[in-house]
């Protein structure tokens, strides 16, 4: 196997490199229980298993819907779903939008990601934005049983009936979510809209292998076959590299030591809009992951660009011990060089005359977080993500994800994938007030 540089981490800012000699043992000890399967939560096998999360059937369906907007050139894929689950494929989609090459070969389909929009002014804007635009749905749930998406579903299809037939606007909808039970299951079966199973052993916040996260991936443009290629081969990597090698264990191991220090604040930054998405997903995954039974690290997605001097004061004068992880993207092929005068109309910034903006915000990011080393005296990791015109390098980026999450988890003494059922008992609680309150005022 090619062993290919997708994600470098440096913690020269950081820990010392003794660090991982002296973790070495135990880190090989989980990663073998790891890959025997033996350890807590581990029947959720397609963490580590990318081609096992979806049936060979499944991957042809969302090949084919794809196909169907791409050549009718919809505007629109409308993505139901809830946060969690939209930001898995928001990350990725974002970043793959800001490196595309060939703009004549792009996806003409835009994708909108609606979620919790129960307000009457966010429903109106929305059905609006779509009134007079070509549009297919894509409502996903696990459950089946979402309240937000159910509504919202509900509301589009309406829309959707009312530019076609029933039996042609089937055309235009697919429900992903599970093979047996809840209301979408039923809509699926009942309607016979295109159906995209969710195996029994996906997780909801492990779903990028998912049909859950790869259709949006297809429509946007994104080879999925390249793409679980690569999520393979990271995990191929990551199963046999010792730990100075292994990138993500590295980075779990750099937090665990950060927890022992009692640095519970985790700041992870990212330099650009279309690497914001991505900020909050490592921030999701790693909440989920490393924080429970009241113990581990709080992690915070900020944009770089707008942090300023005051934050930096409240970095360095927060009682509170922090560590900072910076996502840096060194795939960007867009660049301009700062435009020039003829004259001297502008002579006070013509320091900047032979500079491009590329290397303006990398020497923008870098003098920041150089700020936050030496003036803050906080630890920094910086993860660089390189080649995005590779479809393989976004599988690599959701693997380096979940090993480093799931293994600081193990470090932690987790079951990494235990839910304390929030999320269920609040859907459960919101329908039943929802049906106490049928035949009454709205207020």
């Amino acid at each position: 196997m090619e062993n290919k540089n997708f994600i470098s981490v440096d913690t020269s800012d950081a820990v010392n490199d003794e660090l991982f000699e002296a973790a070495e043992k135990v880190i090989k000890e989980i990663n073998h229980k790891i890959i025997s399967g033996k350890y807590k939560g581990y029947q959720v096998v397609n963490c580590f298993r990318p081609f096992e999360a979806s049936e060979p059937k499944t991957i042809e369906k969302i090949k084919s819907f794809a196909n169907l907007l791409e050549q009718e050139q919809i505007d629109y894929l409308v993505v139901i779903s809830n946060s969690t689950t939209a930001i898995q494929s928001q990350a990725l989609v974002d970043l793959y939008s800001n490196v595309f090459k060939d703009k004549d070969k792009q996806k003409t389909t835009e994708i909108l990601y609606v979620s919790n929009i129960i307000t009457t002014s966010d429903m109106i804007k929305l059905l609006a934005k779509l009134e007079n635009k070509s549009f297919a749905i894509n409502v996903i749930s696990q459950n089946g049983k979402d309240f937000n998406t159910l509504v919202l579903f509900h509301e589009l299809r309406a829309l959707l009936l009312k530019k076609f037939s029933s039996d042609s606007a089937k055309k235009y909808i697919i429900i992903t979510t599970n093979n047996n039970y809840g209301e979408l299951f039923y809509q699926a079966r009942d309607y016979k809209y295109s159906h995209l199973v969710i195996l029994d052993n996906n997780h909801e916040k492990f779903f990028a292998y998912s049909p859950a996260v790869l259709l949006p991936l297809a429509v946007a443009g994104i080879d999925i076959d390249k793409y679980l290629l690569g999520a393979e081969n990271a995990n191929k990597k990551y199963n046999e590299a010792s730990l100075i090698n292994n990138e993500p264990y590295r980075y779990a191991t750099a937090r665990f030591r950060f927890y022992k220090e009692s640095r519970i604040i985790e700041n992870i930054f990212s330099f650009s809009k279309s690497e914001f998405s991505l900020a909050k997903l490592f921030s999701m995954v790693f909440l989920e992951v490393g924080n429970k039974a009241k113990k581990g690290i709080n992690s915070y997605f900020w944009d770089g660009y707008e942090i300023n001097n005051a934050f930096l004061n409240i970095v360095a004068s927060n009682p509170v011990p922090s560590f900072n992880t910076a996502i840096i993207n060194n795939s960007s092929i867009y660049d301009k060089n700062v435009s020039t005068f003829s004259d001297t109309e502008d002579e006070y910034l013509n320091y900047l005359s032979n500079l491009t903006y590329n290397s303006i915000g990398k020497i923008m990011s870098n003098t920041f977080l150089e700020n936050l080393v030496n003036y803050c005296k906080t630890p920094t990791i910086k993860i660089t993500i390189n080649d995005l015109e590779n479809n393989e390098a976004y599988g690599w980026i959701i693997a380096f994800i979940y090993r480093a999450a799931i293994m600081f988890g193990y470090l932690m003494d987790y079951d990494p994938f235990e839910s304390n059922g929030t999320p269920y008992m609040y859907n459960v609680e919101l329908v039943k007030n929802l049906k106490k309150k049928r035949g009454t005022n709205n207020d």
